[in-house]
C-alpha cells in the first residue's frame, strides 16, 4: 500500500516499477487526468481512492484500462455520474463509490 494523500504529486509517471502495489491513495493531491496514465503499468493494483482530486471524464479512459480493481473511489472529483456509469461498465466486478 502506498498513500500519497494530500501531497503535490500531479502524476503517477515513476510509479510503474512498484510490481507488486496492490492499494494507491491519491486522495486531496492535485492529481489530474493527464496523471493518471501511467497508471496501467502497476498490474497488482487492487484499489485506488482519487477523492477530492482533479480527475475529470477525460480521465475515465484511463482507469476504464484498469480491469484489475476491486475498489475504486471518486468521491469530490469532477468525475460525472455518466463518467461513473461508464466506469460501472467497464468495471462490473470494481466497487465505485
Amino acid at each position: 500500500m502506498l498513500s500519497l494523500e494530500h501531497t503535490a504529486i500531479t502524476r503517477t509517471a515513476g510509479l510503474g516499477h512498484l510490481d507488486g502495489l496492490r492499494s494507491l491513495d491519491l486522495k486531496g493531491s492535485p492529481v489530474n487526468d493527464a496523471g493518471l496514465s501511467h497508471l496501467g503499468d502497476l498490474k497488482a493494483l487492487r484499489e485506488l481512492d482519487l477523492s477530492d482530486t482533479r480527475v475529470t471524464d477525460a480521465g475515465v479512459e484511463h482507469l476504464r484500462k484498469l480491469r484489475q480493481l476491486r475498489k475504486l473511489t471518486v468521491a469530490d472529483t469532477g468525475i460525472t455520474p455518466e463518467g461513473v456509469a461508464t466506469l460501472r461498465r467497464s468495471l462490473p466486478w470494481c466497487r465505485i463509490r
